[in-house]
């Protein structure tokens, strides 16, 4: 926005014009990541302070919510997370004048603790700021109020609080903190990070989870890679863990992954399971998230529930290990809860120069650089040679190597009793069944995933037995000895060998492609992807290389059904392939006349296939938007045998008003055999739709839907290859 002299407001309607490129003409605008840019005439010399400004409604939005204290719900607007640059951290929020009182009962040799600071504005003008705002924490006992600090905040600066309660051991006290604006009460928007009172421990509790982003298990030399990526951790491991060789995910990407290590439970509950985190805090720890990805950010709500989270993308691990030591010594006296998360092996790989040649050569001619991302590899899939993908491999393996070297001193520098758990949240295809990088198989190369547990109850050596991610958080638990709420994953010290070989794991939640689900058990793979189905026996081809015969299917359906509680039926699956420029929507209009049992739309995590659903007894209309870019499928179930009503179904295409009956095109009603069966495929003003079978679980209305795009970080997500 620009205004002038005469100006006393924004006009909000009429905005300047962002130019992407260097701009040409007066009067626009652009930005680096580290500068906003304006282009005028030198006759108009120097801009004001008064002169632009920027219209950011995220972040407007955000400080209202500060600045409103009009709520019917003081506890959740007092108790809040608070993000400051890339530290978001939980505790009271107290815009001056306000105060809070605890009513509490002081432990022996008491503390109180807390991180004063004066949240910044975010969308104010920037010449406007707090004139100053005041902590003071009072104790009121036996009649007598005493106050005992009056602290004056900093602007987006933390101040540690630690005040020693120990005169008050075993009393019941008041403890009440309030806000002074000391002059306006402007901006006064005072915050108290992690607020606690406890008893100090000289020999707290350490747990540790270290998370390597990306990491697949068969690159690790412990798990017997010709290459040594990691004789260090193998050293350790050996000595200390439990090392897992079937541990798997339940997705082949970060973020319902992630859902899933913190809850224990499926990512489809997210916001209605537990986080691990909470319940430690409930206890006096403190929970402590040290992030590299977009995708573990407060933007996709992986921030809930911890004390601190702090993301900054693509830290290198030795910047992450050092921010795990400042943590772990400024709480030296309390129980600490810590995942560590490092984002090394995930493109564009970033190893240091040291480590630059460590298994890979020269680069070859066709790389422009030593940093290269997923969107540049899968263009030039055509043109690699075996030594450009050899390259590739040689480059993720330079960056385990480097781990190697700077995560086993941290682990081997932690107590002895530290609890330590070391996993990824998948792995990564090197064109092991013909493609690259992940999200888009549940091929083992991205679902078999490193899984190191040092805790009481684990056996040190190599397990053969299945593990799962929703194992990790009751399996601590347990090694904690605390009790939590119940998991759909199981504590491994409570469960056999034969028991853990007997339970089923279901993996599916695609990022890319065709929606897929399958799942695991005795020693059987099982997947329905892309209307087909496969079932491999990894104690015959490991590699996953030749599907055994389909009428050996319904085991692993019943596996898939028992791991997911819910039904997996044969449907069918309805896709749309439109022009690439293509800006119509286009309608299915489906009409089951003995019966629609469900209808829903596939997965689309990267909203770029917008659609919509509505379905009654015996109708389904799916609708694909005018924007869509992508392919999105559509399924339904009937409620009779699927071979008997294909043979009554009315299919209606809707294309811009134009109305096209497709239901005469389906003419043989071939029986479902496993494999992808086109039942129909129809072309109408150049949309081409398809009608296939498909066996696949049916959702429940519950579930939440992952949404893997967030429009303030798409750069971010560009830069890590998950958008175009």
């Amino acid at each position: 926005l620009h205004r002038t002299e005469q100006e006393d407001v924004w006009n909000t309607k009429v905005g300047m014009k962002f130019n992407k490129r260097l701009p040409k003409n007066d009067n626009t605008w652009n930005m680096s990541s580290h500068s906003l840019r304006v282009h005028r005439s030198p006759d108009s010399g120097a801009p004001k302070s008064w002169e632009y400004a920027v219209h950011y409604p995220k972040a407007e939005q955000r400080e209202r919510i500060l600045a409103d204290t009009k709520t019917n719900d003081p506890k959740a607007y007092v108790l809040r997370q608070q993000q400051i640059e890339d530290d978001t951290r939980h505790g009271l929020y107290l815009p001056a004048p306000s105060s809070v009182t605890y009513n509490i009962q002081v432990p022996e040799n008491g503390k109180f603790h807390g991180n004063l600071v004066l949240i910044p504005p975010e969308a104010a003008d920037p010449a406007e700021h707090s004139d100053g705002a005041i902590l003071n924490i009072a104790i009121e006992h036996n009649g007598v109020t005493t106050t005992v600090l009056s602290q004056q905040a900093k602007e987006g600066i933390y101040q540690s609080i630690d005040l020693d309660l120990s005169e008050y051991s075993g009393n019941n006290i008041s403890l009440l903190l309030s806000s002074d604006p000391n002059g306006t009460r402007e901006y006064d928007y005072l915050f108290v990070a992690d607020p606690i009172v406890y008893q100090p421990k000289a020999t707290p509790q350490r747990v540790v989870w270290v998370f390597i982003d990306t990491l697949r298990q068969d690159h690790l030399s412990m798990y017997g890679y010709e290459r040594e990526t990691t004789p260090k951790l193998d050293a350790w491991a050996e000595k200390h863990a439990g090392i897992y060789s079937e541990g798997r995910s339940i997705a082949p990407w970060t973020l319902p992954s992630a859902r899933t290590m913190v809850t224990g439970s499926v990512p489809e509950q997210w916001g209605k399971a537990p986080t691990f985190p909470a319940q430690l805090a409930e206890q006096g720890w403190y929970t402590s998230f040290l992030v590299g990805n977009i995708y573990l950010s407060s933007n996709f709500e992986l921030q809930r529930d911890w004390t601190s989270h702090r993301c900054i993308n693509w830290p290198l691990a030795e910047v992450q290990i050092e921010r795990a030591k400042t943590v772990l010594n400024q709480y030296d006296d309390r129980d600490v809860f810590m995942m560590l998360h490092f984002m090394d092996m995930h493109l564009p790989y970033t190893e240091p120069a040291a480590y630059k040649n460590t298994f890979a050569k020269d680069r070859p001619k066709m790389f422009k650089d030593d940093s290269f991302g997923r969107s540049e590899i899968l263009r030039n899939k055509r043109k690699l040679g075996d030594d450009d993908k050899q390259y590739i491999i040689d480059r993720y393996d330079n960056n385990l190597k480097y781990i190697d070297d700077v995560l086993t001193p941290f682990l081997e520098s932690l107590p002895e009793d530290a609890i330590v758990a070391i996993f990824s949240d998948h792995g990564e295809e090197f064109w092991d069944h013909g493609d690259f990088e992940h999200g888009h198989t549940l091929y083992d190369e991205l679902l078999n995933v490193p899984y190191i547990l040092k805790m009481p109850g684990i056996s040190t050596g190599m397990h053969t037995e299945p593990v799962s991610l929703l194992d990790l958080v009751p399996t601590t638990a347990k090694a904690l000895n605390i009790d939590i709420e119940e998991t759909q994953g199981w504590a491994l010290q409570d469960h056999s060998v034969e028991e853990l070989r007997e339970r089923p794991q279901a993996f599916g939640r695609m990022l890319y492609g065709d929606d897929g689900w399958g799942a695991l058990h005795d020693n059987l793979k099982y997947a329905s992807l892309g209307g087909e189905e496969t079932l491999f026996d990894l104690s015959l081809d490991p590699n996953e290389n030749k599907s055994l015969n389909n009428n050996q299917a319904s085991k692993g359906r019943e596996a898939l059904s028992t791991a997911l509680d819910r039904p997996v039926e044969l449907g069918f699956r309805l896709t749309l392939s439109q022009p690439r420029m293509s800006k119509k929507e286009v309608s299915a209009i489906i009409r089951i006349p003995s019966g629609l049992k469900r209808a829903w739309r596939g997965s689309d995590p990267t909203a770029r296939a917008p659609m919509t659903v509505d379905y009654t007894d015996d109708t389904a209309v799916f609708t694909w938007d005018a924007k869509n870019r992508g392919s999105r499928e559509a399924f339904f179930v009937t409620t009779s045998d699927a071979m008997d009503a294909l043979q009554e179904i009315q299919i209606t295409m809707l294309i811009n008003g134009k109305e096209q009956d497709l239901t005469a095109l389906h003419i043989e009603y071939p029986e479902y055999d496993g494999r992808e069966t086109k039942l129909m495929r129809s072309k109408f003003a150049q949309q081409t739709m398809t009608l296939s079978y498909s066996m696949t679980p049916i959702p429940s209305d519950e579930d939440l839907e992952l949404d893997a795009f967030d429009d303030e970080v798409s750069e971010e997500l560009k830069v890590l290859g998950y958008m175009e």
